[in-house]
């Protein structure tokens, strides 16, 4: 990838990667439970998360992935920054704009997911307004 990607562009980048074969294989690694699943990338729905995209530096995007782990769907939450100034940042491959971000984001089962909020939502008021 050379030069910088417009936000549609980089929307459509994220986007795209279920269904390119080169982007869309998952490795999940537990280092202390010595448990690697590797799984498929199935679906994935982005936000962007930056006031200020034409300014901003890095642009944030938030991002829920839908992976299938051993014939289970998994959910994954994190988020991906494309970084313009490469130079700044000191970046190695200087045309390389983009940085997951999301090596210790949530992911679990779909099942567990539901849990965490359905759970939060009865004790928490703050987020039961999420769920009407």
């Amino acid at each position: 990838m050379s030069g910088l990607l417009s936000v549609e562009g980089q929307r459509q980048h994220l986007l795209e990667a279920p269904k390119d074969p080169k982007r869309n294989s998952v490795t999940f690694n537990y280092k202390s439970e010595k448990t690697k699943l590797k799984g498929k990338l199935k679906d994935r729905w982005v936000v962007l998360d930056s006031d200020n995209p034409e300014k901003d530096d890095p642009i944030y995007w938030n991002l829920i992935d839908l992976i299938e782990f051993e014939n289970k769907d998994w959910l994954r939450i994190g988020y991906y920054r494309y970084v313009k100034d490469t130079e700044r940042l000191n970046f190695t491959n200087k045309n390389h704009h983009w940085v997951f971000a999301g090596q210790t984001a949530l992911t679990d089962p779909i099942p567990k997911i539901i849990t965490l909020f359905v759970e939060t939502a009865k004790e928490k008021r703050l987020v039961q307004g999420f769920f009407k």
